[in-house]
């Protein structure tokens, strides 16, 4: 059985419309048309994938598991199109890499410092992305791998993506160079129990979050937080200008001309980069660096 795609595409539209008026608005085409797509599709399937009751569309079980797995699919026969286009127009290989604010663009020029010696010819593209972003920077073809903390809980979808720690980087504490703690070489876990620490998002809102508190909570203290007033920059600039504390993987020393502090935390504990990708779709480009950036020191 051969899967026509465009039909597979226009079923995604009419499932997350559930009207075929609207979808064949969005698809600049006739109902008549789109009903006749569908159709065509259940035929080839042998599933019916809509119940088409009198008063509205609900979809089947076998169509609910078809739009789970329809997108990551699409998304994948896109990104084959794409590369052959680059292959015919004779254009560089790329590599598109997101990451979250979570992890600095330094980190990231470092964990591309193999593959950019080994590939010098090949494009790579970064861009920053928020978490809840993830699966539809991949599944629009924007990232051929994306790079968390911790990656969220994703969506039913998520059998069609895949996730691997990558690198473990060691977690220190930053802080305005003049909070009374700045001075020191290292502090303890139990130094921060009474230091207001920034976080960039609730704890039921992010993964990397939850895991900095559960390591507190480990420690033995209930950590006091508040949410960072600036979103999409990295976490040492929360505490420039005030006597806040945050959790950061940059060296010891000064940084931000001078402003924050980074001093060792002790007992060393350790934030993981995980990788998550498409299963199916991906480059080979993007293989070689997740082969090479998993082959690399695990520890910085």
């Amino acid at each position: 059985m051969t899967l026509d795609l465009r039909r597979v595409a226009a079923f995604v539209v009419i499932a997350e419309e559930l009207n075929v008026t609207r979808a064949a608005q969005r698809l600049h085409t006739s109902q008549q048309a789109l009903s006749a797509s569908l159709s065509e599709l259940e035929r080839q399937l042998k599933v019916t994938l809509i119940d088409r009751s009198p008063r509205q569309l609900l979809l089947t079980e076998a169509g609910k598991l078809l739009y789970t797995e329809a997108k990551p699919l699409l998304a994948a026969a896109d990104a084959v199109e794409r590369r052959l286009r680059d292959v015919a127009a004779n254009s560089p290989p790329q590599l598109r890499l997101a990451h979250s604010p979570a992890i600095t663009t330094d980190e990231v020029y470092r964990l591309l410092d193999g593959f950019r010696s080994a590939h010098p010819d090949t494009t790579i593209i970064v861009e920053q992305i928020y978490p809840r972003e993830l699966e539809g920077s991949l599944t629009s073809g924007r990232a051929d791998v994306a790079l968390l903390r911790i990656a969220p809980s994703l969506t039913p979808e998520s059998s069609a993506f895949a996730s691997a720690p990558v690198r473990f980087d060691r977690l220190r504490i930053a802080m305005a160079a003049d909070h009374p703690l700045a001075h020191r070489e290292k502090v303890q876990f139990s130094d921060l129990r009474d230091q207001e620490i920034v976080i960039w998002a609730p704890p039921g809102a992010s993964g990397y979050t939850a895991f900095l508190t559960a390591l507190c909570r480990s420690a033995g203290f209930e950590p006091r937080v508040s949410i960072s007033p600036n979103q999409g920059l990295p976490p040492a600039t929360s505490v420039a200008g005030n006597q806040r504390v945050a959790f950061v993987t940059e060296r010891p020393g000064l940084m931000l001309d001078g402003a924050v502090q980074v001093v060792e935390l002790e007992p060393p504990a350790y934030a993981p980069i995980e990788a998550v990708w498409l299963r199916a779709g991906l480059s080979s480009w993007a293989r070689t660096f997740l082969d090479d950036v998993r082959a690399a020191t695990p520890v910085e």
